[in-house]
């Protein structure tokens, strides 16, 4: 087979991303457990977690193009500016005013109005249900002749309608509070603004009475309505809400508004007809569970309604495999093409898929990425050699750095700083050795100049915020478990808690191990995804 073709330049297994890869991914879809989990109306699970590159987009667009009754929702596309624009809900805000159930009636009302465009195709066939609901629920006959002219038009005036309401019933009671400053908070001068601890606390109670105001108990009503109008059990349909990450809101409101979806889906399975599909990247589902948490919302009421997409070496075997066939095939010759009809059999004595897939996290975005670099590499062969793949690591290993400081850039905004800590570190490393005075010294002082204003504070930033304000021995090593607990979670080490136990790491074990874990027994290795880029040597002792 290697003596019928030469390698081209630009010859790719597909794309990492799932949004460029359609024809590969509609052709070699790696239908993973956790897909028909998702998939079943019966099924709790409907927000989909993982990190950048696993799959995520890929499997909601599977189940998108292969259902055949879904409809889709752009985050883009939804009029939340006006939240964002508002100087009234930002000074809220700011204050520490609790405004997720204005979020949730908002999402709920996107989902509701998707959900009756969806089952009942027409204003008239809606209208003509809406007679069965019961004269006794005027609850939910309420809500749906407020609204029932805007069900079948674009949602940003209803939107509109009820954040305006909201924001009205703001403004009068922050002016009982405020007098002749709340001119400052209209304009948007909230900053040069002193709230005293007595206006605060007086500023949170207004906000809590509007809010409890909201339409939320006509809403809940008309979502049971719902479950009880859409009788037909085989007419089921998905909503589908992905690309979340992009920016489709400032981050502050961004955050609190995916904390209220999820909030909202959870509830939302109570229509048994319309299951709502959510991707959403890991680190901004902590970002938003954590602020609920900050609230007293425990994090486990989600665990029901969420599922991790995680990969095995087999699994990412036959992904290459469908690819490199595909590419083939469709490229060159007809017959089946198989990894190593193109690929050597081993890379400095360890075979070649093992070589490859360990200098992965574990997910699809990784080894597409790999894998194409390398046939860049032997571009004008008729087979990848062995020197093709030790070339390729070191651009591959490099643009995997990148990558990761930017996937947590907004959870981790120093995170560069932390990966340079790793600089040099081949074999195993013992905590005890790294929890020393200069290097905690000098990672705080890197931080401190580097974070930029306004940035998230991540548990390291903190940490060191403390020991600089009193520097010894303890809460010199709590900046070091800090240190260690994030740079696992992202990836970038393996690590063992003690000297009887075994290395673990986030994208295949836990994937979170808490600063409170790590002793100085623990020990760590550096990844092997980042060994070229931080001049480690690949032998690990």
């Amino acid at each position: 087979m290697t003596n019928k073709i030469i390698l081209r330049p630009g010859v790719h297994i597909g794309e990492p991303a799932a949004e460029y890869d359609t024809e590969f991914l509609k052709e070699c879809f790696v239908d993973l457990p956790i897909v028909e989990q998702i998939r079943d109306m019966n099924s709790s699970k409907c927000i989909l977690l993982g990190r950048t590159g696993s799959g995520k987009t890929a499997i909601l667009k599977h189940i998108e193009e292969t259902s055949g009754q879904s409809i889709r929702i752009e985050p883009a596309t939804i009029s939340f500016d006006y939240i964002g624009n508002s100087n009234i809900i930002a000074f809220l805000i700011s204050v520490g005013c609790d405004v997720r159930l204005l979020f949730q009636l908002l999402w709920k009302h996107i989902l509701c109005t998707k959900a009756i465009k969806c089952y009942f195709e027409s204003r008239s066939v809606f209208e003509k249900a809406l007679d069965r609901i019961s004269s006794a629920d005027r609850t939910a006959r309420t809500y749906f002749e407020k609204y029932g002219d805007r069900f079948w038009v674009e949602h940003d005036e209803a939107l509109r309608e009820i954040s305006t309401g909201f924001e009205q019933k703001l403004a009068s009671e922050l002016r009982g509070s405020l007098g002749d400053d709340f001119a400052k908070v209209e304009a948007g001068l909230a900053a040069h603004l002193k709230v005293s601890a007595a206006q605060r606390k007086e500023i949170v109670a207004r906000t809590k009475r509007a809010v409890s105001e909201l339409q939320i108990r006509e809403l809940a009503h008309a979502i049971e309505a719902l479950n009880e109008l859409m009788e037909n059990r085989q007419k089921n349909y998905y909503i589908i809400i992905d690309d979340l990450d992009l920016d489709w809101a400032d981050n502050e409101i961004k955050h609190g508004l995916i904390r209220a979806l999820i909030e909202s889906v959870r509830s939302f399975r109570k229509i048994r007809n319309v299951k709502v599909l959510v991707a959403l990247r890991s680190d901004l589902y902590e970002r938003a569970i954590s602020l609920s948490d900050a609230e007293g919302i425990q994090p486990e009421k989600f665990e029901g309604i969420t599922v991790v997409i995680k990969w095995n070496q087999r699994e990412l075997r036959s992904l290459v495999e469908k690819r490199i066939n595909h590419l083939f095939r469709y490229k060159y010759i007809k017959q089946g093409i198989k990894l190593y009809d193109v690929f050597p059999q081993t890379v400095r004595k360890q075979d070649t898929f093992e070589y490859l897939v360990e200098r992965t996290l574990m997910r699809p975005r990784d080894i597409i990425a790999f894998v194409n670099i390398i046939l860049d590499r032997a571009a004008g062969s008729a087979s990848v050699s062995p020197r093709n793949i030790t070339d390729a690591e070191a651009e591959y290993s490099k643009k995997r750095y990148q990558a990761l400081c930017h996937e947590w850039m907004t959870l981790h905004p120093c995170l560069d700083i932390y990966l340079k800590f790793l600089r040099e570190r081949t074999g195993k490393n013992e905590v005890k050795y790294i929890a020393v005075r200069e290097l905690i010294v000098d990672i705080c002082l890197e931080v401190d100049d580097a974070l930029p204003e306004g940035a998230h504070r991540d548990i390291v930033v903190r940490q060191c915020d403390v020991y600089s304000k009193r520097e010894n021995e303890y809460r010199m090593r709590d900046v070091a478990f800090a240190l260690l607990s994030v740079l696992y979670k992202v990836g970038a080490i393996h690590l063992k808690l003690s000297k009887g136990d075994v290395y673990k790491a986030s994208y295949r074990d836990e994937p979170f191990i808490l600063p409170e874990q790590i002793t100085l027994d623990a020990a760590f290795t550096v990844s092997p995804v980042l060994w070229r880029t931080l001049g480690i040597t690949p032998n690990l002792g």
